[in-house]
């Protein structure tokens, strides 16, 4: 898949009243400042399943997440995290069909800690926030996994903030389960993640892509060596 694009933000420039505060405040004088997103990437997606778009904030991933949008969606069912929106008083039994796809949602919810009744019988409202941001990714996958109306060879999952704000521990093992079962129970699904949490680079990912300042800084394809040498 060739992603190829340039975006340019205008020229910043502030107000006198801006330069002022600046000064007064900061002892700074800030200058115009603009910002480039340029991207040139080929990428083998039969190969490289689950990439992992990594960077600071403000490096571009987000734009590179809204452009790369874009072009999936002319020939991928695409499910974002951005577009998700989950009612908060609806019982874990309510948001999933366990019913309809018993087996891959008891999958499902064992690889990712959530398999007891007091979890599956509670509203998403009453679960922990860390429990809800399990949910979220979980349910993604579900709807990746359920849509009949598209070919399941061409899904793709797109993740903003991919396992920010989560600590060390728990994102390196939810990453890394995350892995485990989409390459064992979803292995025709394509997911971009893109974070600036650097405790997951090289864990999970089959391609890790660094960004700086708009651009990719360096595209590295992750071996099992690699993930594994923790």
């Amino acid at each position: 898949m060739k992603i190829k694009n340039t975006v340019e933000y205008k020229i910043k420039e502030f107000s006198a009243e801006e330069l002022s505060l600046s000064q007064r405040v900061f002892g700074l004088v800030p200058q115009a400042v603009y910002f480039k997103f340029d991207v040139d990437l080929d990428i083998d997606l039969d190969k490289n399943k689950l990439v992992y778009v990594y960077g600071l904030s403000g490096e571009g991933k987000t734009i590179f997440k809204d452009e790369l949008k874009k072009q999936l969606q002319e020939t991928h069912y695409v499910v974002d995290y951005d577009d998700e929106a989950i009612d908060a008083n609806l019982k874990l039994t309510e948001l999933f069909d366990f019913e309809k796809d018993r087996e891959f949602l008891i999958r499902l919810f064992s690889t990712f800690g959530m398999f007891e009744m007091r979890n599956l019988f509670s509203t998403f409202s009453e679960l922990s926030a860390g429990q809800q941001k399990r949910v979220r990714y979980m349910h993604l996958l579900y709807e990746a996994h359920v849509d009949k109306t598209i070919d399941k060879s061409n899904c793709a999952v797109l993740v903003d903030e991919f396992l920010t704000f989560v600590d060390s521990l728990s994102a390196k093992v939810f990453a890394q389960g995350l892995r485990k079962f989409m390459t064992k129970h979803m292995s025709n699904t394509i997911l971009f993640a893109f974070g600036c949490n650097d405790m997951i680079t090289y864990t999970f990912e089959d391609l890790n892509i660094w960004m700086q300042n708009g651009k990719v800084y360096s595209v590295t394809e992750v071996t099992d060596a690699v993930r594994n040498s923790d």
